[in-house]
């Protein structure tokens, strides 16, 4: 792999476990009960837009951070110089988008 590739690799995965660790910090303040204009406007946002839950639980945030320290993982194992990780970052997303809409679809049916 070459200096290139793993400048940028390294460089896109500190920028997911910063996003990461943001989300978690976030999700760990609203499960806790801590009450703040700037974090309701956050989990609001976070709620409507990537949450598993469609009845706007909490508990539908916390497979983000999750997920974003498995890719975090993902792209450093991959600086590694396994290609395989080409195929399952990708292949992460996909299934985690596919929870996301199964999710939202049970919810939806009963």
């Amino acid at each position: 792999m070459t200096r290139r590739t793993k400048k940028g690799s390294l460089i896109a995965s500190l920028i997911v476990l910063i996003a990461s660790s943001a989300m978690l910090l976030v999700v760990t303040l609203a499960l806790i009960g801590i009450e703040h204009p700037v974090l309701s406007s956050i989990i609001k946002l976070l709620d409507q837009h990537l949450s598993f839950a469609a009845d706007g639980a909490l508990w539908g945030l916390i497979p983000l951070p999750i997920i974003g320290l498995s890719l975090f993982f993902m792209i450093l194992a991959w600086r590694g110089g396994k290609r395989i990780f080409l195929i399952i970052i990708p292949l992460a997303l996909g299934m985690s988008y596919t929870l996301y809409t199964l999710s939202h679809m049970v919810v939806e049916s009963s």
